[in-house]
C-alpha cells in the first residue's frame, strides 16, 4: 500500500509540474480510446468523451454522439431537480439555517452519487467515459 502512495504521489507531481491540461491523465490512462469534442448548447464549454474504438469509424462516433445527447439531457434534468430543491429548502429554512445546511450537504452529496451513477451508465451503454470539460 505504501508503495501506492508513493507512486501515487509521483504522478500528482509529475501532473502538476507538467503544466498540462486536467483531462490529459486520463487520455493517457484511456491510450487506446478515441476523443471526442462536444460543443456545449448551455455554455462556452467543451464537453470531452473517451470512447472504445468499435467495428468501424462511424459507428464509434455514432456511439459518442449518442452519449453526449444523452449526458447531456441526464445532466440538465440533474440541474433542474437540484435548482428545484434548492428553491423549496431556501423557501423552508426561514430560521432553522442549521437545518439549511445539512440539507445543502445531503443534496450535493445526493447530486454528486446522481452524477457518478450517470457517468457509470454513459460507459456500461455507450461505451464512451466522459473525462470533463473546458473552455473552448
Amino acid at each position: 500500500m505504501k508503495k501506492f502512495l508513493k507512486y501515487s504521489y509521483l504522478l500528482v507531481v509529475f501532473i502538476l509540474l507538467s503544466g498540462c491540461k486536467f483531462t490529459q491523465p486520463l487520455e493517457w490512462f484511456y491510450y487506446d480510446r478515441i476523443k471526442f469534442v462536444f460543443n456545449s448548447e448551455h455554455n462556452d464549454k467543451q464537453t470531452i468523451y473517451l470512447c472504445r474504438q468499435g467495428e468501424t469509424e462511424k459507428e464509434t462516433k455514432n456511439r459518442a454522439n449518442e452519449a453526449n445527447t444523452y449526458f447531456s439531457d441526464e445532466q440538465e434534468k440533474l440541474v433542474n431537480k437540484f435548482a428545484e430543491g434548492l428553491l423549496k429548502r431556501l423557501e423552508n429554512s426561514d430560521d432553522d439555517k442549521a437545518g439549511f445546511v445539512i440539507g445543502e450537504v445531503q443534496a450535493n452529496l445526493d447530486l454528486q452519487n446522481q452524477v457518478e451513477k450517470l457517468m457509470a451508465d454513459v460507459e456500461k451503454v455507450y461505451q464512451c467515459t466522459f473525462i470533463g470539460l473546458e473552455s473552448e
